[in-house]
């Protein structure tokens, strides 16, 4: 485990347009959607208390390689921040916070998790972490975990929601929530819905990133200024639906109905 200080070299907002948020930490796994998140809070002038890294030691994330899979980047992608894909996490995170820690591990259960938390005490923590993970009781007993889910809840709980709602509106939609040990079913901080992404635009890489990220940072926004959230409102599961991952074919299909708009 490492805690380093931010670089001064690192560009930033002016201090006028800082929006601190030093009861919050960032606990973020090395992945494309962490340094999404992390170029759009950068760009909005979000200061967090402290960033929490999570580097898997037996797997690099390769900048380069994601870009050269990214064929869109260059797109019109409307008011969404474009990620760009240049800078490092490490970077980025020290363009967020003063206090940034690097954990070697592939795992959120690490106990170096749960200490590091147990030492910074951060009221919330927005959470970004690997893929099909899920955060454990003993974490969400240290701190309040916020994420970003991308669908629109209780209706859109489970997997790939993204495009099932492109199949069955042609939308999106992100619900901010807090939490819970049992999957998607926190209270919801906030709700929106998106435009479909115009054809040609990756959707897992980019638009799917951006539109959590987007309201992510509008959540943020509105507790500097608030003390609290606008939206708390308590999951009805009679009126949810789960989904899980999405075949392959209907996938396509969800792809295909949005060039075909």
């Amino acid at each position: 485990m490492v805690d380093s200080q931010r670089d001064r070299a690192h560009p930033e907002p002016a201090e006028g347009n800082l929006m601190h948020l030093m009861d919050y930490s960032f606990l973020a796994a090395e992945t494309p959607r962490s340094i999404v998140y992390l170029e759009k809070f950068a760009s909005q002038g979000i200061k967090f208390g402290s960033v929490i890294l999570l580097r898997n030691p037996n797997k690099t994330l390769d900048l380069e390689v994601i870009r050269i899979k990214v064929k869109s980047l260059n797109e019109d992608t409307s008011s969404l921040h474009p990620p760009d894909f240049k800078k490092s996490l490490e970077h980025l995170a020290h363009q967020v916070s003063d206090k940034v820690t690097i954990i070697e591990t592939s795992s959120i259960k690490d106990d170096l998790i749960l200490q590091k938390l147990r030492d910074l005490k951060p009221k919330f923590t927005i959470y970004s972490g690997f893929g099909g993970q899920i955060v454990p009781k003993v974490l969400l007993c240290e701190t309040r975990f916020i994420h970003a889910h991308a669908g629109w809840l209780p209706e859109y709980r489970g997997s790939t929601t993204i495009y099932y709602s492109l199949i069955d509106r042609n939308d999106c939609a992100v619900s901010v929530i807090e939490l819970k040990p049992k999957i998607d079913t926190g209270d919801i901080l906030a709700r929106k819905r998106y435009s479909a992404p115009i054809p040609g635009v990756d959707i897992d890489y980019i638009y799917d990133n951006q539109i959590r990220a987007d309201l992510l940072s509008e959540t943020l926004g509105s507790y500097s200024e608030n003390k609290e959230f606008d939206m708390i409102v308590s999951q009805n599961e009679k009126k949810s639906t789960t989904y899980y991952v999405i075949h392959p074919l209907l996938k396509h299909l969800a792809i295909l109905s949005i060039s075909n708009e």
